[in-house]
């Protein structure tokens, strides 16, 4: 039997409403998300170290592996924000941007069976897509996010009465390992873009090599 502590409802709840967010795009935009969080990914983890280092020179208070994974967190969404824009507006024509398939009942009544099929199959079928692959890209971000929590926490890099409670909440978590396999599956399609195949250090010990 599964015992979830209050640390995973909160990941479920995340995954729902990245699910349902998900459900409410087109496919077109769930594409450019796959594809920005693929190349964020690389970028993160080509440019953290030496990032990382840069932190740690400009504010010597940090620690290094709080600047690495400050740096990553930093790169990774960054990249991840501005190359969803781009491609987005850069790849979408206008005409392409207005909103489809608002056909009224009242105009299905002299429709064609094409036009039928597209309200009353390819639509909530699209939205099932939708809705599996949002529930894919949220799981594959929430993977990297517990990454790096696990890196600090493991490091011990902070302390206190809230470093010490997500401590013991990603340690008796039932859902984390999934997450682990996710960003196992994560770094496995990225492996080859990265310099030398090695396991980024900030993954080193959740990651098989």
């Amino acid at each position: 039997m599964i015992v979830l502590n209050t640390f995973d409802y909160l990941l479920i709840l995340i995954l729902l409403l990245g699910a349902v967010w998900g459900a409410l795009q087109g496919m077109g935009r769930l594409l450019i998300w796959i594809f920005s969080l693929y190349i964020a990914l690389i970028i993160a983890l080509v440019t953290y170290q030496p990032l990382g280092y840069f932190f740690l020179d400009l504010v010597p208070a940090f620690s290094l592996i709080g600047s690495q994974a400050l740096a990553f967190t930093i790169v990774l969404f960054i990249v991840f924000g501005g190359t969803n824009l781009f491609v987005h507006v850069a790849n979408i024509p206008p005409e392409e941007r207005r909103r489809r398939g608002n056909v009224s009942f009242a105009e299905l009544k002299h429709a064609g069976w094409q036009t039928w099929v597209q309200r009353l199959v390819v639509g909530p079928l699209t939205t099932l897509v939708g809705f599996v692959v949002g529930l894919m890209v949220t799981a594959a971000a929430l993977s990297l996010v517990l990454g790096v929590l696990q890196f600090l926490t493991r490091a011990g890099v902070a302390t206190g009465a809230l470093s010490t409670n997500l401590r013991d909440q990603l340690h008796t978590s039932s859902l984390l390992p999934m997450f682990n396999i996710v960003l196992h599956l994560l770094y496995r399609a990225v492996r080859i873009w990265l310099p030398g195949g090695e396991v980024p250090s900030i993954f080193s010990q959740i990651l098989m090599p």
